[in-house]
This record gives C-alpha cells, sequence and structure tokens, in this order.
C-alpha cells in the first residue's frame, strides 16, 4: 500500500474521528504519561494501518499509543506493505521482498520518535518475530529510535537485530537498559546481516553498551569484555548485575561519584581487594543489595562511606549458620552518625530449602535500633530455629515509631522454638501507628482476656487509622476464638477481614476452626466481600 495521503474526494464521515480513533483518543487522556501509558491489547497490523489513514487522530492520542512498545513487528509494519512479508505460521520470520530505500521510512518516521519504552523481554516467539528485519534498518536509521528511554531486551538469536535499538552516542537508551542472556549467541546457524549482528553483539570491546543512568545485567559469564565495558561507564547512577565482580571492576564501581544504587550477587572478597580504603567510597549510594559469604558482606559494607545510605538488602550465601551483629553494626558505624537517621529499609533474606542450617536469634538486630526513621523491617531468612522474645518485640516497636512494614518468617521446622505471645503485638499497636504490614509467628492460646495498661499517660490505638493491608499470624496455636478476636480489634482497630490471614498450625486442624471464628468476627471492609483463607500450614 503506498504511504502517501489518498486524493480520492472524502465522504463526510471520513472528515470526522472513526470509532477506533475516538477510542484511541480517550484513552491517550485517561493513560498515564510515563511508561505503563500503553495499550498492551492492540493489534499491531490495526495499528499499522491506522497509522497510514488516520488525519484525525490527535498527537496525544498517537504519543499514548506508541509511547511503550512490547512487540517488534509493530515497527516492520511500517514499511510500505510492498517491502516485507510473513508466513502464515504464528511464530514466520518476517522477510524483505526487495531492498529498502529512503522513501519507505516515510511512515516508520512519524512515529518512531513517539516511542520512549521498548521491552523485547518475552521469550516467545509471537512477540520476538521482527527483531530480524532491524539489521536492514540501520542503513538507513540508527539508532532505530531516536527518544528512546528505557529498553528491557532479552538478547537470542531471535532478537538480536534489537542491538540497533542502542547507541552508545547520546546515549540511546537515555536512561535505562536492561539486558537478560540466559546463554551464548552463537552465529554457526546464521547468515547475512543477523550473522554480523551477532559478531558486533559478541565484540568483547563491546563498543555499544550505552553509559546511561541505569543499568541491569542478567548475563552471568555469557557477554564477552562485559567488565571491561562496564569499567568505562561514567555516568550511571543505578547497576545491577549478577556476573561475578572482579577487583578492577569493584574499585572502578566504588570511585564513582554520582553511583547512588549498587546491587551484585555472588560478592567474594578478592572482588574487593582492589578498592583504595583511602579513598571515599560509594560516597553517595543510597540502596544497597548484596548476595554472598557474610565475610564479603560485611567488608563491603564497611567500605562504604555514604552517608545517606536508606535501603539495605542482604542475602547471605546458601550453608550461613549464624548472622553476627558485626554485620549489622557496619550498617551503622559511630564514624558516619547521619547513617542512623538515614537508613529507611532493611530487608535480609536466605534461600529457603530444608538444607539450611541458620539459627537466627532476634537479638543480633539491636544495632539498628538506633535507626528511628526504620520504616520497613524484612526478615526472610527460612532459619531452622528462630530466638524471638517478647524483650525483642518491645525493643523494636519503641526503637521504630515510623514503622509501616514489619514481616518476620518463622522457622521451616515444625517446632519453633518459642513464640512470644499474641498480647506482644500491643507494643506495636501502640508504639507504632502507622504501621501497615505486620506479619510474624506468635502463641495466640491465651487464657485470660487481654487487660490493656491504665493511666493519664497511656495511649490507646485509634480507630482512624488507615487500614492495614497485611495481619498475618504464622503458625499460631488458637485459644478461644472472641478473646482472641477481642484482642484483635482493641489492638489493632483498622484490621478488617481484607487484611487478617491466620496460619495454623500443622498437627492441630482444631486451629483452622477457631481462626475462622476469629476472622468472622473482624469487620469486613466497606468493599470487601469475602473472608482471608485461613491456611494449614
Amino acid at each position: 500500500m503506498a504511504t502517501s495521503e489518498p486524493t480520492e474526494p472524502e465522504s463526510v464521515a471520513s472528515q470526522v474521528f472513526s470509532i477506533p480513533e475516538l477510542l484511541l483518543l480517550v484513552l491517550s487522556h485517561l493513560a498515564p504519561t510515563g511508561k505503563r501509558g500503553s495499550m498492551f491489547s492492540i493489534d499491531t497490523q490495526a495499528l499499522a494501518s491506522l497509522s497510514r489513514v488516520s488525519r484525525a487522530t490527535s498527537e496525544a492520542a498517537l504519543d499514548a499509543l506508541w509511547r511503550r512498545m512490547y512487540r517488534p513487528d509493530a515497527f516492520v509494519r511500517l514499511l510500505p506493505e510492498d517491502a516485507y512479508c510473513k508466513g502464515p505460521e504464528a511464530n514466520a520470520e518476517f522477510q524483505l521482498l526487495r531492498p529498502l530505500t529512503e522513501q519507505d521510512f516515510a511512515v516508520f518516521d512519524k512515529y518512531a520518535y513517539r516511542v520512549h519504552y521498548v521491552d523485547f523481554s518475552n521469550s516467545s516467539a509471537k512477540l520476538r518475530r521482527g527483531c530480524e528485519v532491524f539489521p536492514h534498518f540501520k542503513d538507513f536509521r540508527f539508532p532505530l529510535l531516536p527518544l528512546l528511554k528505557e529498553f528491557r531486551w532479552e538478547a537470542s538469536v531471535y532478537s538480536i537485530g534489537a542491538l540497533y535499538l542502542i547507541s552508545p552516542r547520546g546515549p540511546v537508551p537515555s536512561e535505562h537498559l536492561g539486558l537478560l542472556l540466559w546463554g551464548e549467541i552463537d552465529d554457526v546457524d546464521e547468515a547475512g546481516v543477523v550473522k554480523q549482528t551477532i559478531h558486533a553483539f559478541n565484540d568483547p570491546a563491546l563498543p555499544w553498551l550505552p553509559d546511561v543512568e541505569r543499568m541491569s545485567l542478567r548475563t552471568l559469564e555469557f557477554l564477552p569484555g562485559v567488565r571491561d565495558a562496564l569499567r568505562r561507564l561514567e555516568n550511571v547512577q543505578n547497576i545491577s548485575f549478577d556476573l561475578r565482580a572482579d577487583p578492577l571492576l569493584f574499585s572502578h564501581l566504588a570511585t564513582l561519584p554520582q553511583l547512588k544504587s549498587l546491587d551484585t550477587r555472588h560478592l567474594s572478597s578478592s572482588a574487593l581487594s582492589r578498592v583504595d580504603i583511602d579513598q571515599a567510597c560509594f560516597p553517595v549510594l543510597e540502596s544497597l543489595r548484596l548476595s554472598g559469604a557474610i565475610e564479603p558482606l560485611s567488608q563491603c559494607i564497611s567500605l562504604i562511606t555514604s552517608p545517606q545510605l536508606s535501603n539495605v538488602r542482604l542475602t547471605p550465601q546458601s550453608g550461613t549458620s549464624a548472622i553476627p551483629s558485626s554485620l549489622l553494626a557496619a550498617l551503622v558505624p559511630l564514624d558516619i552518625p547521619a547513617r542512623t537517621t538515614a537508613l529507611t529499609r532493611f530487608d535480609i533474606s536466605a534461600p529457603h530449602g530444608r538444607g539450611s542450617t541458620l539459627a537466627l536469634d532476634m537479638a543480633v538486630f539491636a544495632p539498628l535500633h538506633a535507626c528511628h526513621n526504620l520504616e520497613v523491617f524484612r526478615v526472610d531468612a527460612d532459619p531452622t530455629t528462630l530466638s524471638l522474645t517478647e524483650t525483642d518485640v518491645h525493643a523494636m516497636a519503641a526503637a521504630w515509631p515510623r514503622l509501616l512494614e514489619i514481616h518476620i518468617v518463622p522457622p521451616h521446622s515444625a517446632e519453633s522454638s518459642g513464640r512470644v505471645s499474641l498480647y506482644a503485638l500491643w507494643a506495636f499497636a501502640v508504639g507504632c501507628p502507622d504501621l501497615r504490614h505486620l506479619a510474624i509467628e506468635v502463641d495466640a492460646n491465651i487464657p485470660e482476656p487481654f487487660a490493656p495498661p491504665t493511666g493519664s499517660d497511656v495511649v490507646l490505638p485509634k480507630p482512624d487509622r488507615p487500614l492495614m493491608t497485611d495481619f498475618i499470624l504464622f503458625c499460631a496455636p488458637c485459644g478461644d476464638p472472641e478473646v482472641v478476636s477481642a484482642f484483635i480489634k482493641l489492638a489493632f482497630p483498622n484490621v478488617d477481614a481484607r487484611a487478617f490471614q491466620a496460619y495454623g498450625t500443622v498437627h492441630n486442624p482444631e486451629d483452622k476452626k477457631r481462626w475462622g471464628k476469629v476472622t468472622a468476627a473482624l469487620p469486613i471492609g466497606d468493599d470487601a466481600s469475602w473472608l482471608a483463607p485461613i491456611v494449614i500450614m
């Protein structure tokens, strides 16, 4: 089909919005302006047809339609229809019927600059066909999408042509590159432009890697020269990678003056051996996610000089038997007092499985009690034993008045090493008025009704607090349902049946019935028509 405007006389109807155009125009005003502003269900062939004939669709509607794309074929279909073909099979490749010319990009140019977010990460053939034609575009348009901001790419032999969406000049994408690579891309069975593109991708010098603000690499060891390429980055502010960092790479990252977020897996002590401890390391780091053995985790945390560290997530490697208090103390060193006010989120997890040998004592987290602005505290370490006392609960509630979320996963063994009483949660009820998510193991087999403290200085929980999103009690024996529900409604008047979940003990199905009665006694939210399920673990 020709791409020029038709010259035949137009009917009255053709001069106003067609139904699809009108709907898309309405949607454009409802869609958000960021990368979530996209219509995922739109058919790319219909979109291409609309691109050729539309004269009335507003610029806002077109921007909304093309802002985010996840189908490579949408770009191929902007070529004249006599330039390409596709087999009848769902996963058939696109093929060019003739060499492309400059004139073939007349329609393409109207829409390419509107694309800001591209996600080619779904591995199904239906979503990745079309990239095989992109190498033919590069002699006319490179990069293909000049205003691309974010690109998430699952690289494979089928999607390798998407390499030409990337340009180190500019750079393009300008904000974020996410690369997923599950294996080496081999060109043995390929030919022509696809083979050439694979060669360019596998160039050890990686000249195509853009110096973007945010970069996420899930490549393990498959990409040649990736460490050398990362050492050339100067503008990165957020970086996440799961390859094993070498000493030169880590020492380079430590000196970057604008690096705010670091996420690295498989951290080893050798990776830290070249870091210069006589200069500021990670001076403005705000977010840290580390995985590895306890010793390198402690070493890395001790190197960080940033007073702005606010978000920490640690994953000790499988086989860790204990979490030392020194690991937590390294987060709040005495020579960086600002760290105690900066830290707002702490998360520690560990690989789950019956092979876990971790014995966890909640007292080791005492150094974090100095962080009075902490809002999120999560322990998802799947320990064999967990020591959590009422003293620990009272200390946490007193230390973290701004707490929004606390989540402590119980041990995976059937027999707990000791549960705190349900009544111990009163400390969170009065000490953490903004709490929205509470998940903890308790013993609710309580014989007597709760007697709240009395006195002129006692502050009771107010019922006008915003509703809690989750109130989860793990492995909890349940006593008299009336007594239990009365305490929950008194201590947490902002808990309704939507938020409440109780997991009964394995060997006592009677607990399930009792927790069911507790749930039934809780208020039902205005828009809730169901009760949270009671599950036997």
